[in-house]
């Protein structure tokens, strides 16, 4: 899937061998490593890039380099091509768009 911009909160309910989840960003790809909930927001401009992982875990790869991202982590990649910037964190508390992902 590619996102250009705006907010996407998905699940991956099972990983199947053989099988690949990725989100595509203007300055990064996120790869599905084990089920789980994740979320990926970007910017107006898709120079910041925010991945989530909730439940589960997953990759980034940006600029030549990947970055392995676990529960309760998050990942902040600002730049774009090869002059790209990997910040990581924890996860930020659930939000309206979290909460409503919850549910559903």
């Amino acid at each position: 899937m590619r996102l250009a911009e705006g907010h996407v909160n998905f699940r991956v309910r099972e990983l199947r061998q053989g099988e690949t989840y990725e989100i595509d960003t203007p300055n990064l790809a996120f790869t599905v490593r084990e089920a789980g909930a994740f979320r990926v927001d970007v910017n107006e401009n898709g120079d910041y890039t925010t991945v989530t992982v909730i439940r589960g875990k997953g990759e980034v790869a940006a600029a030549g380099q990947t970055y392995p991202l676990n529960a309760g982590e998050r990942g902040d990649v600002s730049g774009t091509d090869q002059n790209v910037k990997y910040i990581p964190g924890s996860a930020s508390e659930p939000d309206v768009l979290d909460r409503w992902a919850q549910r559903t």
